[in-house]
Parts: C-alpha cells; sequence; structure tokens
C-alpha cells in the first residue's frame, strides 16, 4: 500500500479525541506560522525605520553643517557689498569694518578674517595681527585656486598656528567692475568650536556607544565626537572613502578599525556627503546597542508567541478532551445497548447537544428495556402456557393410545375365533 493510503487509512482509524487534538494542533501551528512571519514582518519593518532614522538624522547633522559654511561664506559675501575691498583704496576704515563685523557676526569665523589683494598679499586682518600684514600667502593652495580659477574655495584642514586649534579657510574672490579678480576675503573656523561641533553631538542620542565623524575626502577626520582626534584616519576609514568616492548617502553595518589589542567589533553607521566641501559626515553606533531594542522586540515575540500558543493550546485540547469524554461515556453506552445490555443507568451532566444525546440515549434504554422486560413476561407466559397444553396432549395421546390397544386386541381376537373356527370345519 503507498504512503498516501498507509496514511488515510491510519487517520481513519483514529478516534475522535486524536482526530481533534491533531486538527486543533495543525491549526494552531498553521496561526503561529502566520503570526511568526507577520512578526517578523514587522520585526523587520523596525528595523528598517530605525535605519531610515539614522540615516535622517545623519541627513540633518550634514545639513546644519552645509548651512554653517554657507552662512559663514554668506557672511563673506555680504561683506563686499558694504565695502569694495578694493587694496589700492586710500581710505580702508570700511573694509576694516566690515572684517570686524563679518568676525563678531558669524561664530564659526572665529579664527578670524582676512584681506588679500589680487596677489595673495596681506592687506588686513581681523583680529589683527601686525605679523601678517603685507604677508604673501599665494602659495597656500586655497588661495592659489581662488587665483587661477576666480571661486571660492575651502582650504585644507590645518592647525593654526597662533591659537593651535583646528581649522579651515573660507576664500571668496572679489571682482571688480570688469569682472577681473581685486582681491580676496578669507574666514577661518575654528573646527574645535561648539558651534561647528553642534551637529555631531546629535549621535549622543544614539545611546552610549553613538558618535559621529565629520572626514575629509581622503577620511580623515576633521570633527569628532571623541575629543582630541584630528586629521587621523576615521574610526571606518575604507567605508568613507568608499561612500565619498562614489558620493553615496547610506546605512550599513562596517567593522570598527581601529581595534589594536581590541575585540574587533561592527559599528552601524550612516553617511551623508556634504554639499558645500568635499567632506563627508558619518554618525552611528555599535552594532550590538543599535539592533538591541529590535533583537528584544523579536525574542520577546517569539517567547510571548511560544508561551501563549502553548497556554491556549493547552486550555483548548483541555477543553477539548472534556467535550470528547461524555462523546465516550455514550459511544460505550451505545456499543453496551447494541450488545443487549440495558443494565447501566446513562448518567451525564453535560447540557446542550451532548446532554440532550444522552438523554434521548437514556430514554431509548428505557424504551428498549421496557420491550425487553414485556416481551420476557410474553416468553415466560406463553411457556407456561406452551408447558399446560403438552400435559394436555400427552394426556389425550395417553387415552388414545389406550384405545388403540383395545381396538387391536379385539381384533386379534375376532382373528384367533375365526381360526379355530375354521380348522374345527376343516376335517382331519
Amino acid at each position: 500500500m503507498n504512503k498516501p493510503g498507509r496514511l488515510s487509512n491510519l487517520l481513519h482509524n483514529l478516534g475522535l479525541w486524536p482526530r481533534l487534538g491533531l486538527t486543533i494542533a495543525l491549526g494552531f501551528l498553521l496561526f503561529f506560522t502566520v503570526f511568526s512571519v507577520l512578526s517578523m514582518s514587522m520585526v523587520n519593518d523596525s528595523t528598517e525605520r530605525m535605519l531610515h532614522e539614522r540615516q535622517t538624522l545623519t541627513q540633518m547633522a550634514a545639513n546644519q553643517t552645509d548651512a554653517m559654511l554657507a552662512r559663514a561664506f554668506h557672511e563673506l559675501e555680504k561683506a563686499t557689498t558694504f565695502a569694495r575691498f578694493d587694496p589700492l583704496a586710500a581710505n580702508l576704515e570700511e573694509e576694516y569694518h566690515m572684517l570686524a563685523h563679518a568676525y563678531g557676526r558669524v561664530g564659526t569665523l572665529s579664527l578670524g578674517v582676512i584681506f588679500y589683494d589680487a596677489t595673495g598679499q596681506v592687506i588686513l586682518t581681523e583680529p589683527y595681527d601686525a605679523n601678517l600684514i603685507n604677508a604673501d600667502h599665494s602659495a597656500k593652495p586655497y588661495i592659489r585656486r581662488v587665483i587661477e580659477q576666480g571661486r571660492r574655495s575651502i582650504s585644507e584642514a590645518f592647525i593654526d598656528p597662533r591659537t593651535g586649534s583646528p581649522g579651515v579657510a573660507l576664500t571668496i574672490p572679489v571682482m571688480n567692475e570688469q569682472g577681473r579678480l581685486m582681491s580676496m576675503l578669507s574666514g577661518f573656523i575654528d573646527l574645535s568650536s561648539s558651534e561647528f561641533r553642534r551637529p555631531i553631538d546629535l549621535a549622543r542620542n544614539l545611546g552610549q556607544t553613538g558618535h559621529a565623524e565629520i572626514i575629509d575626502k581622503r577620511g580623515m577626520v576633521l570633527a569628532s565626537t571623541y575629543p582630541g582626534v584630528f586629521l587621523k584616519p576615521g574610526e571606518h576609514v575604507n567605508f568613507y572613502k568608499r561612500m565619498m568616492d562614489e558620493n553615496l548617502i547610506g546605512v550599513e553595518t562596517v567593522p570598527y578599525e581601529h581595534y589594536e589589542g581590541e575585540a574587533k567589533t561592527m559599528h552601524v553607521m550612516a553617511f551623508v556627503p556634504l554639499t558645500m566641501a568635499d567632506w563627508g559626515l558619518g554618525l552611528g553606533g555599535d552594532a550590538t546597542e543599535t539592533f538591541a531594542p529590535v533583537v528584544n522586540l523579536r525574542n520577546s515575540i517569539i517567547l510571548l508567541g511560544g508561551l501563549m500558543l502553548a497556554a491556549i493550546l493547552s486550555v483548548t485540547l483541555i477543553g477539548a478532551r472534556r467535550l470528547v469524554r461524555p462523546v465516550k461515556v455514550l459511544t460505550e453506552a451505545a456499543q453496551d445497548i447494541a450488545e443487549g445490555d440495558l443494565s447501566a443507568t446513562i448518567q451525564l451532566t453535560e447540557g446542550g447537544e451532548i446532554g440532550l444525546l444522552g438523554q434521548s440515549l437514556e430514554d431509548m434504554r428505557l424504551r428498549l428495556k421496557e420491550s425487553m422486560d414485556r416481551i420476557q413476561g410474553w416468553n415466560a407466559e406463553l411457556e407456561e402456557k406452551v408447558a399446560e397444553r403438552t400435559g394436555e396432549l400427552e394426556k389425550a395421546m395417553e387415552e388414545v393410545s389406550g384405545l388403540q390397544t383395545m381396538r387391536e386386541m379385539d381384533r386379534l381376537k375376532t382373528e384367533f375365533i375365526s381360526s379355530i373356527s375354521h380348522e374345527l370345519r376343516t376335517p382331519l
């Protein structure tokens, strides 16, 4: 016999309780499967939402940094609308006043502002530094780019020799009426200032391992939530360089690359390139801490789902067993009735359809027993009458038998007399 047929026979031969238990178990297994799929889908949605929120937070920090750089450029450019910044002018009082205004107006330009002529020679500084006046900065790459290209530029990061602070220079060209380069303005941003670091401090919201870094195109740190880190490779330098090279925005789980003497850990990092400079902003935290809420949610769903399934299944099976028990009693009673045993009373405390069935079966038993008792009475009466009639018949038979015997004797006597008479008439 093939397996499907064997299985069909096996199921066919199962009792009501095993069938009911198997059906309930399969039903709950299907329910738990659907529940698990939906729960895991919810967990995955939570993970995606969490990663999206991390990317959104990183985008916000990057936008704030871009806005700060844009504001610094705007203040430099606005200064040129109130003063000509002509290095050949006899009176540079307006220019000096606007340098002081730009220096005091934008907190990010806290390292100072410099007014250059078209060749890169220092004309004025704010704050004033006599050692810099007339100094030639034309060899500096960010000054050279403005001279050659006539466009604003952002320098590579450096350590300011006057303050020892990390900084960058933002430089704009100032054109004359003929559209030629007349002069330049440079504002110097302190990368360690609280205003510049404010966007990356958003990483504090990510927990104990939350951190952020602003890096240049080489993956070197310009600002970090870890104090004292400057112009060193970022914690995830290869990830940063790849994202910068491909100008990508995204969230990835990447290794922490400075694990000398430490266990190698994985971090969930979001990255957004800036638009105002060839920089990028990475923000994230340890993968274990990041995914802890999702893992806890998943484990809680599995644990609670399993416990709920076991509890509901147990209660259902117990209830089903209690439901099957009176059916089993009725089945056994029906078998006794079928075998002719009508003596056992069917007693059920159940209500509903099962109670009605039990009462109907008990009524049927009583009626059958009454009928059987009546039939047995009739049989006894019939047997008594048969015995009486049999006695009468035997007596009648005896009487008939005696009568036949007398007739036979008379016949023999007649025959004997006849024979004698015949012999007497016959001569010797």
